[in-house]
C-alpha cells in the first residue's frame, strides 16, 4: 500500500501558550485526488483575505493582551483629505510623534494598523496599541483632524473577530505595523504514513489541550487536497490571571532608599510605597516581596524593575540560592536573605517572570521625591 504524505504546518504564538497546527494530505480521504481548479479571480481574493486575517490575528496574539487599546481615528468631514496618500503622511506623522512620547517614559510603542476608505469616502484609521498610562489624553492632543474612538482588547475567540474586521477587504487599504512586532514562529515538516492522520484525533502535544470548535477539517477545491486545522492550548493557562508588577526603589537624599510598586490587574490597580534603610536593591526586594504578599490567587505574573542587578540574580542564581537554603558556598547568608525568601515562598503557585524596564519609573521617581524628599546624587 502506498503511504500518504502530510505536511503538518505549526503557528506558535503567545510565548508558546497557544499553537494552531494545519495538516494537509496529498490525497483527499477517499483516496481519490481532485482534478485541479484554476483559481478565479474572486476566489484568489477570498483567499488572500482569509490569510491576511490569519497573520493579523497571530501577530495580535504574539504582541498584545487583555486591556491594551483598539482604537479609531476619524476625520472631520471638512478635513478629509481627497487622496489616501495625503492621509497616510498624516497618519505616518501622527505615528512619530506617538513613538516619541512612549519613548519619552521609557516604554516601545507597538501597534498594528490600517488606514481604509470605503466606497463612499468615509476615511479613518483603525490601530491596536500596547497600553500606556494617560494614552487616551496622550491621543486626543496629538491628532486633530477628527476624533478619537478607544475600546480595549478583549480575547474572545483568539482575538479572531477584530482580526477579520482590521483585514476584510474595502476600497482602499493602507496597512501599517510597527517594526518591532514578535513574528509568530511557523514550522512545517512532511510525514508519510499508512495512518490516515485527517481520521483521527488530532495529534496532541504534551501538557496542551485541544481548544474547543477549534477542529476543521475539508477538501481545498483548489489543490483537490484534504486538510484538517485545529489549535491547542496549554494546560492551565486561561486559568490564570495576568497581573504586571512595576517596582522603583531610589536612595533619596537623606540616605534612606524609597521604594514603590503599582500592580496591574486585568479590573483594578493597586500601588504602595515606603522607605527603608537598605541599599536601592535591597528596597527594590522590598517591594517586590510585599506586592506578591498582597497577590492572594495563582496569576501570571510580570514584575517590571529597573534594576538589572535583581533581574540577573533571579535569572541566574535563584535556583541555585533555592538549593543551598538561600545561603553562600561557605554558610553565611546571601545578601537580603529575608527578603529572597519571602519572594520564593510567595512565587509558588504563580507564574512569575522578571522584565528589565519600567515604563512608570519618572512618575514613581517624582511621587517618592514628593512623599520623601529628593533623590541623592549619586543615583
Amino acid at each position: 500500500m502506498k503511504k500518504t504524505e502530510y505536511q503538518f504546518k505549526n503557528v506558535i504564538t503567545g510565548k508558546v501558550d497557544y499553537i494552531e497546527t494545519e495538516i494537509t494530505s496529498s490525497v483527499r480521504r477517499d483516496g481519490q485526488r481532485q482534478p485541479k481548479q484554476k483559481e478565479t479571480p474572486e476566489c484568489m481574493k477570498a483567499i488572500n483575505v482569509r490569510e491576511r486575517q490569519k497573520r493579523i490575528r497571530h501577530l495580535i496574539i504574539a504582541n498584545f493582551h487583555e486591556d491594551d487599546y483598539f482604537i479609531t481615528l476619524t476625520w472631520y468631514r471638512d478635513l478629509r483629505p481627497d487622496e489616501l496618500e495625503s492621509a497616510k503622511e498624516l497618519v505616518k506623522k501622527f505615528l512619530r510623534k506617538l513613538r516619541k512620547e512612549y519613548k519619552s517614559k521609557g516604554m516601545d510603542l507597538k501597534y498594528i494598523g490600517v488606514l481604509e476608505r470605503g466606497s463612499k469616502g468615509g476615511l479613518h484609521f483603525h490601530m491596536i496599541v500596547n497600553r500606556m498610562e494617560g494614552i487616551d489624553k496622550l491621543i486626543n492632543n496629538l491628532w486633530l483632524h477628527g476624533n478619537v474612538n478607544y475600546k480595549l482588547l478583549y480575547q474572545d475567540g483568539k482575538f479572531r473577530s477584530l482580526a477579520d474586521y482590521l483585514g476584510k477587504d474595502c476600497y482602499e487599504r493602507w496597512p501599517t505595523r510597527s517594526r518591532n512586532l514578535i513574528k509568530p514562529d511557523v514550522k512545517s515538516r512532511k510525514i508519510k504514513g499508512d495512518k490516515d492522520l485527517l481520521s483521527e484525533v488530532p495529534e496532541r502535544k504534551k501538557g496542551y489541550s485541544i481548544v474547543k470548535d477549534s477542529i476543521i477539517s475539508g477538501i481545498n477545491p483548489f489543490t483537490g487536497r484534504a486538510y484538517l486545522k485545529y489549535a491547542q492550548e496549554r494546560i492551565g493557562a486561561e486559568k490564570f490571571k495576568h497581573l504586571d508588577i512595576f517596582v522603583h526603589a531610589a536612595v533619596m537624599k537623606s540616605g534612606r532608599s524609597a521604594w514603590s510598586y503599582r500592580m496591574e490587574y486585568p479590573d483594578k490597580t493597586l500601588r504602595r510605597s515606603g522607605i527603608c534603610s537598605e541599599t536601592d536593591h535591597g528596597a527594590g526586594l522590598i517591594a517586590i516581596a510585599d506586592a506578591l504578599a498582597r497577590v492572594k490567587r495563582k496569576h501570571v505574573i510580570r514584575i517590571h524593575i529597573d534594576d538589572g542587578w535583581i533581574c540577573d540574580t533571579v535569572k541566574r542564581n535563584l535556583p541555585e540560592m533555592v538549593g543551598n537554603e538561600f545561603r553562600t558556598s561557605d554558610g553565611t547568608p546571601v545578601a537580603y536573605q529575608d527578603s529572597w525568601i519571602k519572594i520564593w515562598m510567595a512565587m509558588n503557585g504563580s507564574k512569575v517572570s522578571f522584565e528589565k524596564g519600567n515604563k512608570y519609573k519618572m512618575i514613581m521617581q517624582r511621587k517618592l521625591e514628593e512623599r520623601y524628599g529628593k533623590q541623592g546624587k549619586n543615583c
